[in-house]
């Protein structure tokens, strides 16, 4: 059986799936300006004049995924830029204040809406020469982001009072985006905080964030266990034991026995990729759901791999997700310590059409025996696809070149240790 070893520094919390340390101090580096810069300090009134201005994160765009998938992960602390900031270092919503009194208290208050309930944050002024980033903890209101399945815009509205005084009332207009749409890269910025195609134009380097394709990995969702009632119908396997047997065999056969059921489940590919909305700050892909892809009996090769890779953490068999140039595939390890990992093109499950086979005249027994046939030796072809991209691009995946973005092999175990939670879908 082909397979290849699994590169140690992939499945390190540090490193691709578990830079934890990327996800918000990504989103502080936009939020301190690099993307939302304020209106220019000349329009002023006056140079004394106490100055404010909303700020909203990814190019005043929410993303539903992001804001659910890292809603419990522990709040960032690296120690920097935090000197002129008051409140909640990971967030995506506050304000920028210049020009406060020394000694003054600010209070923040962001309104409420269909997304939010009121949230609000309070500080005091110690260098009133300083600009200060001011972001409340929002209350999230994670029921309505799970319901948000098409993009639309939305008013945030925000006070600012000092001293108990109010300064006004403010807005900014965000696009609210599709849970499907997944943040998967921020664009690298000029010197005046423009996003750029040219990395050699860049101030600020592009940020990987594909991390994020694991949140729509789901192997918590109730079709998981439906799946696998099937594939034990169909008696390609007994049990599925994960790596108790200690033979990797015995794990291509239990991963056979998933594919099998897909097949039989009449599974295509198709290529929807497109997200609700365009940024030319943040990339994201459509991804579907769980539940979506079954329904629609349609993947596309990301789809694809997330569904088994739902299907495979749920038996125990620990999953990644491969990233290469324009392509996602599947891959699990063959042994617990992850040593030996294979991948499978899970684009080629709509190549064998087991259908085909009803309709001819075979017995039962001849019947099973030739849809087991085909369907085996598509997921033969399939896992050798898989496991030749995989070692073609070993290498690659351990790249820290800007140019190596795209190649990446992601742990979706790891990802759930450094708090990436599941996305919920019917």
């Amino acid at each position: 059986m082909i397979f290849m070893r699994c590169p140690r520094n992939q499945t390190d919390p540090t490193s691709n799936a578990g830079k934890k340390v990327w996800l918000f101090a990504v989103i502080f580096f936009v939020v301190m300006g690099c993307w939302l810069v304020p209106a220019p300090v000349q329009a002023r009134q006056a140079a004394d004049e106490l100055y404010w201005e909303p700020v909203v994160a990814l190019d005043r765009q929410l993303f539903p995924s992001l804001i659910v998938s890292t809603a419990t992960m522990d709040p960032s602390d690296d120690g920097e830029d935090m000197e002129y900031f008051i409140g909640d270092p990971d967030g995506l919503i506050g304000a920028v204040v210049e020009d406060a009194p020394a000694g003054s208290t600010v209070k923040l208050v962001v309104k409420a809406n269909r997304l939010m309930s009121q949230s609000s944050v309070r500080g005091s002024i110690d260098e009133p020469e300083e600009a200060y980033d001011i972001f409340p903890k929002i209350n999230w209101k994670y029921d309505a982001l799970l319901k948000s399945r098409q993009v639309q815009p939305m008013a945030v509205v925000m006070e600012l009072f000092v001293n108990g005084e109010s300064q006004g009332i403010k807005s900014e207009t965000v696009t609210v985006r599709s849970l499907n749409d997944c943040p998967i890269f921020l664009m690298p910025t000029d010197k005046d905080g423009n996003p750029v195609e040219d990395e050699s134009q860049a101030v600020e380097p592009g940020v990987d964030m594909s991390w994020m394709f694991a949140a729509y990995v789901n192997e918590n969702h109730p079709w998981v266990d439906q799946i696998l009632k099937e594939a034990l119908q169909t008696g390609e396997v007994k049990a599925f034991t994960g790596y108790q047997s200690g033979d990797p065999n015995e794990v291509i056969r239990q991963v056979f026995a998933i594919w099998n059921v897909m097949q039989r489940r009449g599974m295509k590919y198709s290529s929807i990729t497109t997200p609700s909305a365009v940024s030319p700050a943040v990339y994201a892909q459509h991804v579907r759901l769980f539940g979506d892809s079954l329904n629609a009996q349609q993947t596309n090769c990301i789809d694809g791999t997330v569904i088994f890779a739902s299907v495979c953490r749920k038996i125990d068999i620990l999953p990644y997700l491969v990233l290469i140039p324009g392509h996602a595939f599947f891959a699990f390890s063959l042994d617990p310590d992850q040593n030996r990992v294979v991948g499978l093109e899970t684009t080629m499950m709509g190549d064998t059409n087991l259908a085909q086979y009803k309709s001819k005249k075979l017995s039962p027994e001849q019947l099973g025996k030739t849809i087991h046939t085909a369907s085996w030796n598509s997921f033969v072809k399939a896992l050798k696809a898989g496991t030749a991209e995989l070692e073609k691009s070993v290498n690659r995946f351990q790249s820290d070149k800007p140019a190596g973005a795209e190649y990446q092999l992601i742990s979706v175990d790891q990802a759930r240790d450094m708090g990436i939670l599941p996305l919920a879908s019917d």
